[in-house]
């Protein structure tokens, strides 16, 4: 056998001959041929089973290397990948062309995909026993054996294992996976070896712990080096790591001891990988590469975590000794290169910042120190980012030419000299919080309590980070510039304990900076920098100004008054510079910005100022105001033509800012302040109305100077009010409200008469709706005040008007038919019920409805307008009825006759009204007045008790109305061919039996007492809806005799022209029945079943006559209904649980049974009738279902109820298609089960008085349980017999699991009976599966009978641990030596062969590799 050392070293100097040749290629510039990824990727990338267990393969050199040939893409890396039989020797490039398909695969692929899952069964195989061991190795040390035998059968253990394992793997190579798993096993009991030395042996912690450490390291490191293991490599380092921490332990040291001892470990390993990589094993090199960039980090990490058990000092040496190390990698060639020149400025700084605040005792320091060093690292990114580009040049791995071009490495140092800055912001603003901090602890504690934070001014680091921005943007410019502006933010946040003076020396030297720049800038750079140094120095004014009024009182007015100053200097300049035509940057933004900031400086100066007068306040709104107008008269745009008029802010700023300044002038300095301010806005606006050529654009002006006159109105009136007393007209206080409708009527007039002129603007319609909603809204705010009659009435009167005379006037513009509507519906709602008022309204609408009959262009409109007229008509002599009787009753019998008399003006002026469209229309709105008049007259608000308060009225009034519309729908139908009237007679039949019943009562003289009780009432509804179905039968049957004789034709004729009375029966049948059923509860208690029966008998006849199917199931649950309403009327004096019962049994099972009958009876007919097929038979099945519901609740009845189950069940079965009946019937049994179950086993009636039963009282759940295995095993056999094997399946494998839960169920509780019947049918489970070959059933049972049987065993789990891992190994070396998964697979024809040829060794490494 050769020995493993000479090969490693055989392989590794054939690898490092293999990559001097590449390394030569490469530098020569040579092509060469057979290239795949670089070595460095392939070692990245695990290979295929690489990386899941002990026993793998790491090292580059452990296949076969391809042979260089001498052409190929000089941009192709080499391969260092060993080849193997499963996969290709390279990834195909992405240009390479796509396989159309899949190659199937050979018998030898096939037999190395099943030996790989062998190798891979086995192993897991192995992984468990060891798991098993390792926990049965841990339940022995809790044993209670002798503490020396248990610590020597643990070493014993461990040592057996581990070198067993060697020795395995150097003997029996097929038994190499097993050696791995028992190596494997090993190492895994060493810290329990540790543990039992500790509590066992040796008591003392840190000298358990280094020897433990030691040997574990090197277990670990032979295990690793001998099994060539990249697992057991990372786990020995972690060895490594607790020997260097037990030694720090054993030694007493600190705890930054053990920082600085892994630090130290870390600088060992790494320098030794990188500069005398072949003192390590093979094994050890790719690793240590991978973890050292690590290993420092968390070290630095672990310290920040733990800042209570480390002081300053002590924190700033560990994260200084990283920062040392990540500056030492930073200046080597490698991966991370970058990322450590950042890792060694953090942690240098971090370092740094922590000794200063250890050394002078102030964190104030500290952050003042990391300012300094974050200015000093972004200025010095900004002059050597050039440098720094040439110095990380190299391209890193993975990444593209293009991320490291120099432009982009330009831009990263850019966002890095950005990141750096927002830091030193970050910490300044630190700085200044603590210092604003101590500043007022010591203002609060006197001067001498708190001592001051630090000897440097405020304004130092805030000046140097100023200073550092204007670097950044002087340097870089684009978003950089942005650096100065977050600087002077800065600055403004701490100038309360900064001062004025240097905000205000911070502000002018950025203002100086941008316009020096500016000076040498051209195009739109030099406009931003131009704006930013008018920004700066509109800042810097009210700054300066409160630096000179220092403390003194009036500070903030002066500073707020030069801001305002400077602002409006600031607009006025824009307004020049474009009068001028000199070119800006964005001077309409520009002018918005500085006159929204005047705008506030107006809204907040009135909080500022102290003076109880606010005369500065008055100033700031005249100067603003007055500059305002200025502009407005030097920039508002004056186009010719409306495609030229756009919104601009030249046009906007006058406008906001008079409505601002108007605002403030009210409510801060004085009425009159804000009055005369209001006279400047209305004048400039009219001036500028009179300036402007085109009309829109004049208008717009002429509505904002309406707009402004009206308010000034008002509040030169409320001004007057205040002064002078209040003004009274009439006896009456002048309200406001009346002023304000008043000068919108007068003001009405400038719209109507544009409109008379044809010279209105768009939007004239607009503008008198408005001006009538302001009006309303004026009504609105009178009826609140509750004392102003004549102005009310006035009021309506200018606004009903004003509507009418917009609507008149206005006619032609799309959407004026809409204003006097509107307007008549909202005045008619704030009548406040005064009748003068109302009809006032309606005279002035009718006059209007009738002026417009004549005025409309449209004859639809005509019609519209003389239907207005009627009803404003009718409806003004119904209002002067009753204000001259002040009867409702007078009133109600007026406006019947009023609409039976227009039936008869309707008949005399048939030939004048003939172009008058809506005639019909007419008719019919007469004849719903008719119909909702005795409604309306039995509803009125007073209900009951009013009408029975009535003397002059009664149940007469209600009658005589009622004959009137029965009279006036008979002749609308005879005289004016109303097809449909009769609906009305129906209705007033209706309307009339209930008011011949109780459910109205009246008062008066005549007809008080009711003539029919509710159930005459309610038999009388029911007796018409009968009379009305055998109607509508003899109607039908007459139809289709007459169809068939000689009078066919004539009679369809006649029925077209009636069609709209076909459903005449049905509406008069519907009605009646569906009356009576809602007053039957005040009728006799058979009533309601009646009533149900007949709705049921109205919907069937329904359903045959207008061939309406879908009547049938509303018709059969109806039965269904009835009959048990009306059984349980005749079950009235049964006792017992069959007093409920006998009700459902009796009426829904004998409406079942014979509605069911019927469908039998009918079999053929319906079965093209699904719709009336399905309703029979679904509500017979309902009707046995309630019946169901309702006996299974008591012990007495649930035989019965299970009964009719079964009856159920059949139906259910006779009524499935032909496919689903199985499966019905499955499912009945299973309902029919439930039934049964609970009929024989289950007694829920509470027995003895007792109010329930007991919990004690119910059978066992695992019986209850059995029912439905035993249930589902037989429904699954006879699926299986019947030839659906998978269906049966289901139904068995669902009995077991229901017998597997319930066994479970019964593991801890169940008695010897229960865990017999679990495992007799678990043994049938069994010899089903082998009877029928259901390996499922077999491997279930042969599972189900094992773990009944181990159950037993369950105290015994430290023994059963080891027997069960002593079996799994023996099962994997059987299986080992049984087969060949053991033994590496030979190479296919397609495998290449490497630069050296080792069989045997080859095929150990291969074996260890894949386990």
């Amino acid at each position: 056998m050769r020995d493993e050392s000479y090969e490693a070293g055989y392989r590794a100097g054939h690898l490092q001959g293999w990559l001097d040749a590449v390394a030569k290629l490469q530098a020569s510039g040579q092509p060469r041929q057979g290239a795949t990824p670089s070595p460095s990727s392939a070692d990245a990338d695990s290979q295929p089973g690489e990386g899941l267990h002990l026993g793998q393969r790491t090292t580059a050199a452990a296949g076969s290397v391809p042979t260089p040939a001498t052409s190929a893409p000089a941009d192709v890396n080499i391969s260092l990948v060993p080849a193997s039989p499963s996969a290709p020797l390279s990834s195909p490039s992405p240009t390479a062309p796509v396989p159309p398909r899949i190659p199937p695969q050979s018998p030898a692929e096939r037999q190395a995909r099943r030996e790989k899952r062998d190798r891979q069964n086995i192993n897991i195989t192995l992984y468990v026993a060891s798991l098993l061991l390792v926990a049965a190795a841990a339940l022995f040390i809790g044993t209670s054996l002798p503490p020396m035998l248990r610590f020597a059968g643990v070493c014993a253990v461990t040592a057996l294992f581990y070198g067993a394992g060697f020795v395995l793997h150097a003997r029996v190579p097929r038994l190499k996976p097993a050696a791995v798993a028992f190596t494997g096993t090993g190492l895994a009991l060493v810290p329990v070896t540790g543990l039992a030395l500790y509590n066992f042996a040796l008591h003392h912690g840190p000298s358990a712990w280094l020897i433990t450490s030691l040997i574990g390291t090197a277990a670990y490191v032979a295990a690793a080096v001998r099994l060539e293991s990249r697992v057991l490599v990372y786990l020995s380092f972690t060895f490594v790591a607790s020997t260097a921490f037990s030694g720090v332990s054993i030694l007493g040291g600190a705890l930054v001891w053990y920082f600085a001892a892994l630090i130290a470990v870390a600088v060992l390993l790494t320098g030794i990988a990188l500069t005398r990589p072949r003192w390590l094993p093979p094994v050890y090199v790719r690793p240590l590469l991978v973890l050292h960039p690590l290993v420092v980090p968390a070290v630095a990490v672990a310290a920040t975590c733990v800042p209570l058990q480390v002081d300053k000092a002590e924190y700033a040496l560990v994260i200084g000794m990283c920062g040392v190390y990540f500056a030492l990698m930073a200046a080597v060639p490698g991966r991370f290169r970058l990322i450590n020149f950042y890792a060694a400025r953090a942690a240098l700084t971090v370092a740094a910042a922590v000794e200063i605040w250890h050394l002078t005792g102030r964190g104030t320091d500290a952050l003042l120190a990391a300012g300094v060093l974050f200015a000093a690292q972004a200025v010095g990114l900004a002059f050597l980012s050039a440098r720094l580009t040439g110095w990380f040049h190299q391209q890193q791995p993975g990444s593209s030419g293009a991320g490291n071009s120099p432009n982009a490495a330009g831009g990263r140092w850019q966002v890095d000299a950005w990141a750096t800055f927002a830091l030193q912001l970050a910490a300044t603003t630190a700085f200044s919080i603590q210092e604003t901090a101590v500043g007022v602890f010591r203002a609060m504690g006197g001067n001498g309590s708190v001592a001051a934070a630090t000897t440097v001014p405020l304004w130092v680091p805030v000046a140097l980070s100023l200073v550092t921005g204007m670097v950044l943007a002087a340097k870089w410019a684009g978003r950089a510039e942005w650096a100065p502006v977050a600087a002077l933010v800065l600055a403004g946040m701490v100038s309360p304990s900064m001062g004025a003076w240097p905000l205000a020396g911070m502000l002018l030297a950025a203002a100086g900076f941008w316009a020096i720049r500016g000076v040498f800038a051209a195009g739109d750079f030099r406009g931003r920098l131009v704006l930013g140094s008018r920004l700066a120095l509109t800042w810097a004014v009210p700054v300066a100004a409160a630096a000179v009024m220092d403390d003194g009182p009036g500070r903030a007015e002066a500073s707020v008054f030069a801001l305002l100053l400077a602002l409006v200097c600031q607009q006025l300049l824009t307004a020049f510079l474009e009068r001028a035509g000199v070119r800006t940057l964005a001077p309409e933004a520009t002018l918005g910005v500085f006159g929204a900031g005047g705008a506030l400086v107006l809204v907040g100066m009135p909080f500022i100022e102290t003076s109880p007068d606010h005369g500065l306040t008055a100033v700031c709104v005249m100067i603003q105001l007055s500059a305002a107008f200025v502009i407005g008269a030097l920039v508002v745009p004056r186009p010719a033509t409306e495609p030229d008029w756009v919104a601009t802010v030249w046009e906007a700023l006058p406008l906001g800012m008079s409505v601002v300044a108007a605002t403030v002038a009210f409510r801060a300095v004085s009425q009159g302040a804000g009055n005369a301010a209001l006279l400047l806005v209305a004048a400039y606006l009219l001036i500028t109305a009179v300036r402007l050529p085109l009309r829109q654009h004049r208008w717009a002006y002429w509505w904002f100077a309406r707009a402004a006159a009206t308010v000034l109105a008002l509040t030169a009136f409320h001004q007057l009010q205040r002064d002078g007393g209040p003004v009274v007209i009439a006896d009456e206080v002048v309200h406001p409200a009346t002023l304000l409708v008043t000068v919108l009527a007068l003001q009405l007039c400038f719209p109507l008469v544009a409109a008379v002129r044809r010279r209105a603007p768009r939007g004239i319609l607009a503008d008198a709706g408005a001006v009538l909603l302001l009006q309303l809204a004026g009504i609105a705010s009178l009826l609140q005040s509750g004392s102003a009659d004549w102005q009310e009435t006035f009021a309506a009167g200018l606004v009903a008007l004003g509507a009418a005379a917009s609507g008149y006037f206005l006619r032609r513009a799309a959407g004026a038919v809409w204003l006097a509507p509107f307007a008549f519906v909202v005045l008619l709602v704030f009548s406040d019920g005064d009748l003068l008022r109302v009809e006032l309204i309606l005279g002035i609408f009718a006059v209007y409805s009738t002026l417009m009959v004549v005025a409309a262009q449209q004859r639809a409109r005509k019609g519209w307008y003389f239907v207005a007229a009627r009803v404003l008509t009718a409806g003004l002599a119904v209002v002067l009825s009753y204000d001259i009787t002040a009867s409702p009753t007078v009133v109600s019998v007026a406006f019947a006759l009023v609409l039976a008399a227009q039936h008869a003006v309707r008949w005399v002026m048939r030939s004048r009204l003939a172009d008058i469209p809506f005639q019909q229309a007419a008719v019919w709105i007469t004849l719903a007045g008719q119909a909702m008049l005795p409604l309306v007259y039995v509803t009125r608000p007073g209900d009951v008790a009013l009408l029975a308060q009535d003397d002059d009225g009664g149940r007469w009034v209600v009658l005589l109305e009622l004959l009137l519309l029965l009279v006036s729908a008979v002749v609308a139908r005879r005289l004016f061919s109303a097809n449909g009237a009769r609906y009305f007679a129906v209705y007033g039949a209706l309307f009339g039996v209930l008011a011949l019943g109780p459910l109205f009562m009246f008062g008066g003289t005549f007809l008080v007492t009711a003539v029919l009780s509710h159930t005459g009432t309610a038999a009388t509804l029911l007796g018409g809806a009968l009379l009305a179905t055998a109607a509508g039968i003899l109607r039908h049957r007459q139809n289709r005799l007459t169809q068939n004789g000689h009078e066919q034709d004539s009679h369809q004729q006649a029925a077209g022209d009636a069609d709209v009375e076909h459903w005449l029966w049905l509406v008069t049948a519907g009605s009646f029945a569906g009356v009576g059923l809602l007053i039957s509860p005040l009728a006799a208690d058979w009533v309601t079943g009646a009533a149900v029966l007949a709705v049921s008998a109205v919907c069937f006849t329904a359903s045959h006559i207008e061939d309406l199917p879908v009547l049938y199931p509303p018709a059969a649950v109806a039965a269904l209904g009835g009959s048990v309403a009306l059984a349980a009327e005749a079950y009235q004096d049964v006792a017992g649980v069959w007093d409920g019962f006998l009700p459902w049994l009796t009426g829904a099972g004998m409406a079942s049974a014979a509605l069911y009958t019927v469908r039998l009876m009918r079999s053929g007919p319906l079965q093209a009738d699904p719709v009336r097929r399905w309703s029979l038979a679904g509500a017979a099945f309902l009707g046995l279902v309630l019946v169901v519901l309702d006996g299974i609740r008591h012990d007495a009845t649930s035989w019965t109820a299970a009964t009719v189950l079964a009856a159920a069940v059949g139906v259910s079965y006779r009524e499935a298609p032909a496919r689903a009946r199985r499966i019905a019937l499955e499912v009945g049994a299973l309902v029919l089960t439930v039934a049964i179950q609970r009929t024989a086993i289950f007694e829920l009636d509470p027995a003895g008085g007792r109010i329930g039963r007991l919990l004690t009282d119910l059978p066992s759940p695992f019986w209850v349980v059995q029912w439905y295995v035993v249930l589902a095993a037989v429904l699954g056999g006879l699926r299986y017999f019947a030839g659906n094997q998978a269906a049966g399946r289901l139904l068995v494998g669902a009995a077991s699991v229901l017998l597997s839960l319930s066994g479970l169920g019964i593991v801890f509780g169940g008695n010897a009976g229960q865990q017999l019947w679990v495992l007799v049918l678990l043994a049938l489970l069994l010899v089903a599966g082998l009877g029928l070959g259901e390996r499922p059933f077999v491997w279930w049972g042969a599972a189900g009978v094992a773990a009944c049987l181990l159950w037993a065993m369950w105290q015994y789990t430290f023994l059963l641990l080891a027997f069960i891992a002593v079996g799994l190994i023996v099962f994997a070396v059987w299986r080992l030596n049984r087969g060949t998964a053991g033994e590496a697979p030979e190479a296919g024809p397609e495998a290449t062969p490497g630069p050296e040829s080792h069989p045997p060794s080859s095929d150990r490494r291969e074996a260890s590799r894949r386990h």
